[in-house]
């Protein structure tokens, strides 16, 4: 092991926007923002709150913060594509049983249910398309879910349950090519008809890797530590967003923990390595 620990770049901080961050662009095609900088509103059911970092209604994308109070429930909805939650306190429950603190929930296409909260709960989630809600009415404030439509629904395979909880902790953390990074694979996106990956990084401090290319794009939750996105450092409880094409390393000083829903193989500069996301 060197002597001397990995020289880190000067970080920027990008605080909240008049618009999301889907709507921004920059030069080097690489986001952060903190927690304390996210805008909460309230959804169009009661007891519900978002705070979005990106959001795509047209195609019913999303990355941010979902909250449910006590006993507040989403109502009867169909997923259209795949649906991500991190639950980070709390958790829901539906007909087939819960998903507690430190599971991952992965809705798939045609995934179909009505979950309630017992208590507070906050998770992370991404939304990859649209989600079909069955009740009457026109929702003329924010949507539990983004691009929400009211339609009747029907469940065409009512024996495939609604939920894959995994419990992130649990899976085998493997290491990587990069030295003092470790991956859990939470989810291979092909189970959903997409060749995306989900993971867990853990970065040990002083982690840093090659400069990459982004193949597709990766959003990113930190669980814990900060990372640096290239010059974009990103504490806990934050959202990173590195657009496909971006030229960047990724390191942490003191250490990290984060889910990282990747789009795309990264590319390394510097010669062939190991896919860091687990293509």
């Amino acid at each position: 092991m060197s002597a001397h620990p990995p020289a880190f770049p000067a970080v920027a901080r990008v605080t909240a926007p008049a618009l999301t961050l889907v709507e921004r662009r920059a030069g080097d095609g690489v986001f952060g923002i903190d927690a304390a900088d996210l805008r909460w509103t309230d959804a169009a059911r009661p007891g519900l709150r978002m705070a979005s970092v990106t959001e795509d209604r047209s195609k019913g994308k999303y990355l941010g913060y979902i909250a449910f109070e006590t006993l507040s429930s989403t109502g009867l909805h169909q997923h259209l594509d795949t649906a991500y939650s991190y639950f980070l306190d709390g958790g829901l429950f539906d007909y087939q049983g819960s998903a507690l603190r430190g599971d991952m929930g992965v809705n798939l296409k045609g995934a179909t249910h009505d979950a309630i909260a017992y208590a507070k709960t906050l998770a992370a989630a991404r939304l990859e398309g649209p989600v079909l809600y069955g009740g009457p009415g026109k929702m003329d404030s924010p949507a539990l879910h983004s691009g929400a439509k009211v339609a009747a629904i029907v469940n065409d395979e009512p024996e495939v349950m609604p939920d894959i909880n995994i419990n992130v902790d649990g899976l085998a953390a493997v290491p990587t090519s990069v030295a003092r990074v470790s991956r859990r694979l939470i989810f291979d996106g092909r189970k959903g008809g997409r060749n995306n990956r989900t993971v867990q990084l853990q970065l040990l401090p002083g982690a840093r890797s090659p400069t990459f290319q982004a193949g597709g794009t990766v959003q990113i939750f930190v669980i814990g530590g900060a990372i640096d996105l290239g010059s974009v450092r990103v504490g806990c409880g934050g959202f990173g967003i590195i657009e496909e094409g971006a030229q960047l390393a990724i390191g942490s000083e003191f250490g990290a923990l984060v889910i990282a829903w990747a789009d795309g193989p990264a590319a390394w500069l510097e010669g062939p390595m190991p896919d860091l996301f687990g293509f």
